[in-house]
């Protein structure tokens, strides 16, 4: 009987400090929910730098730095964690909108940010509307791949691209 949308915003998101949010609420029979109670949950979770069509090629990465670096038990280096997954109440206005801003913690590699919006139906369930945002760390993605399976030690060719975030 209700249905529910979450908006982020229209351009890439390079590095955000904040994140505009549009809520929306509104009956199936037409008109906004008004001052209804949401709830908004608000994870990070890290997703592939390899762009679609661009399989061969290596993206990311992390900064060099001179030195050791620990390991972890599976002899890999250690990562970086994501931030926790947070909840945040809001309360959509009279039309059944609601703007809000979630900030954004620094991010070192390609994330999504998960927005999930949870709502009581006008029959008692809760659903939930939700929406991933890409977050990047750079406008520009840098790729790098071989140029065949041979490599000799004075013969090593590399194909370099340079991509947006679109």
């Amino acid at each position: 009987t209700m249905r529910a949308t979450v908006t982020g915003p229209k351009e890439a998101a390079v590095r955000p400090k904040t994140l505009p949010l549009d809520l929306f609420v509104g009956y199936l029979s037409g008109g906004g929910a008004s001052n209804l109670p949401v709830e908004m949950r608000v994870g990070y979770f890290g997703r592939s730098a390899t762009p679609d069509g661009y399989d061969g090629y290596t993206f990311g990465g992390t900064e060099v730095k001179e030195g050791t670096k620990p390991l972890n038990g599976d002899g890999e280096e250690e990562t970086t964690p994501l931030p926790p997954t947070q909840t945040l109440p809001a309360t959509l206005r009279a039309d059944g909108t609601a703007q809000t801003s979630v900030d954004i913690p620094t991010l070192d590699s390609p994330t999504d940010m998960l927005v999930e919006m949870d709502y009581q139906d006008a029959n008692g369930e809760v659903l939930t509307a939700s929406k991933r945002i890409p977050i990047f760390p750079s406008a520009v993605q840098l790729g790098v791949k071989t140029d065949g399976w041979l490599m000799k030690q004075d013969d090593l060719r590399l194909n370099f691209v340079a991509l947006d975030t679109d």
